[in-house]
């Protein structure tokens, strides 16, 4: 590669290519879930989750901690050097050591605090999956500020697929926690080395510590903000984990996991396709602004319309996802919805401040993110039990962090609190027609089994949220693109199709 990447990635001008790609590696990964959570779900126990719960608690931190937002400044510097890549590889290839071992060190204390000696064994294998994710995450950041969504679609494609295989294949062997915890370095393996492949070749010198000592701000504010996202995540699940054991964690972890993939399947292809982009735009307020504010009204519209259905469907998705022995934590799925509908505006934060260069700002928001999330979720467990816990969680999400996060977005660059709040009036309106079909479709028919109840239930929210968005002028032109992508996606398919021979 040249000494300077620093040219104008090709699919920067085609953006419907770009998302076209993170929404098809978002498609696999829902297709995964969709296999894994039923099969996994009636392979294993709730105290299986429960035990994988624990041993991710410990990974996940050092997960996080490890990339040191060393991939950030990969994805926003104005131009990338052989030697700024060399630097940034051995720095996060020293943090990756650094953890793995620190993982390793924690397993014993960690099995102990739970209760649970097999933890310790389980986290020994957890390791390898740190060790290659954090040796090849500088190569899958390169892809993403190359803009080489393609490729990074193809790695983590069949990372998920060969990591799902082998969690099936160890359930139906061994019927423990292992089927889970296998997943994450089978994963890393196969994406991390067809990531090494796929991008683009650069030298690898050894940086002198003076430039090292360079990424010590982006890193601090970035590991801060990281760490403090994990506690504010992780921290329910510590806590009833610790206080009420491994079967309620599982029918906490398995309603968090399923009332993230909303948000995930939203914020996560979208921010990766913007990031780099209004990274670009930082120097044209117009430009970002008008970005921005498309994608926040996209995410609202979305995810307002599913916190509105889910307490509908939250019994039946529950049953027909992972079978009628969960159908306990269907009440702890349903108070999530609240956490989905924060995510409309709070989701969005982090994005924004990294991308106008606020990383002392980020990592102050983090902190205090947690915090409030920490108390909500403590307070909730002393009085509920885990409904408790899913509650204070959801709740302090949607009545403090959400109006904090627009606050701090809007108090300084070129997106106010006014625009925020405007962009979530259309997806109010599509939240309000969703939840008064779902009471309409329970009040005229409550159809059984689970299955078309969970059909028909949300088809009576979808029908109406999407009448209302074509009805807005603000969503109608939403509606319109995505109707005329389906519609010439399907005339593609109908034109292969070879006409019948003519008969003789």
């Amino acid at each position: 590669m040249n000494a300077t990447q620093d040219e104008q990635p090709t699919q920067a001008q085609r953006p419907r290519a770009a998302y076209a790609m993170m929404f098809a590696l978002r498609g696999v990964t829902v297709a995964s879930s969709l296999v894994s959570v039923p099969v996994m779900g009636r392979l294993l126990l709730p105290e299986d989750y429960g035990v994988a719960a624990m041993v991710g608690t410990a990974l996940g931190l050092a997960v996080v901690i490890r990339d040191l937002g060393l991939s950030i400044a990969t994805i926003q510097m104005k131009s990338l050097s052989e030697d700024d890549f060399g630097m940034l590889f051995w720095a996060n290839a020293l943090s990756t050591a650094l953890f793995s071992v620190l993982l390793l060190a924690s397993a014993g204390p960690v099995s102990r605090f739970y209760g649970h000696p097999e933890i310790a064994s389980y986290m020994l294998v957890s390791v390898l999956g740190l060790a290659v994710g954090g040796l090849t995450n500088q190569h899958k950041a390169l892809l993403q500020r190359s803009m080489m969504f393609r490729s990074i679609m193809v790695a983590e494609s069949a990372g998920l697929c060969c990591g799902l295989a082998a969690a099936i294949s160890i359930a139906l062997l061994t019927d423990g926690p292992l089927a889970l915890v296998i997943s994450y370095p089978v994963q890393a393996i196969v994406s991390g080395a067809l990531a090494l492949r796929a991008a683009p070749r650069m030298r690898l010198p050894l940086p002198p510590l003076r430039a090292l000592r360079r990424l010590a701000s982006v890193s601090g504010n970035m590991t801060a903000f990281n760490v403090a996202t994990f506690v504010s995540n992780g921290l329910g699940q510590a806590l009833v984990g610790s206080f009420l054991g491994a079967a309620s964690l599982g029918y906490f972890n398995r309603a968090f996991t399923v009332a993230q993939m909303p948000g995930a399947n939203m914020i996560e292809p979208m921010a990766r396709v913007l990031h780099p982009v209004l990274a670009r735009d930082a120097d044209d307020p117009a430009s970002y602004r008008d970005r921005y504010l498309r994608y926040s009204l996209r995410l609202s519209g979305v995810l307002l319309t599913v916190a509105a259905i889910l307490p509908f469907i939250s019994e039946s998705l529950m049953r027909v996802l992972v079978g009628p022995d969960w159908v306990s934590g269907a009440g702890v799925l349903a108070w999530f919805a609240p956490a989905i509908a924060a995510q409309s505006l709070a989701g969005s934060v982090g994005l924004a401040l990294v991308t106008q260069g606020r990383l002392g700002e980020l990592r102050n928001w983090g902190v205090a993110e947690a915090v409030l999330r920490g108390t909500g979720t403590a307070f909730g467990l002393y009085l509920g039990g885990v409904h408790g816990a899913a509650a204070g969680y959801a709740l302090c999400s949607l009545l403090v962090c959400m109006p904090a996060a627009v606050w701090l977005v809007g108090r300084q660059g070129p997106v106010s609190q006014s625009d925020q709040y405007r962009q979530l009036v259309p997806a109010v309106l599509m939240a309000g027609a969703a939840a008064a079909g779902c009471m309409a479709c329970r009040a005229l028919w409550n159809p059984d089994p689970s299955f078309l109840n969970l059909a028909v239930t949300s088809a009576c929210g979808l029908l109406p949220s999407a009448i209302m968005a074509s009805l807005l002028p603000s969503t109608r032109v939403d509606v319109r693109s995505v109707a005329g992508e389906v519609a010439s996606r399907l005339g593609a398919v109908a034109a292969r199709i070879p006409a019948p021979a003519a008969r003789p």
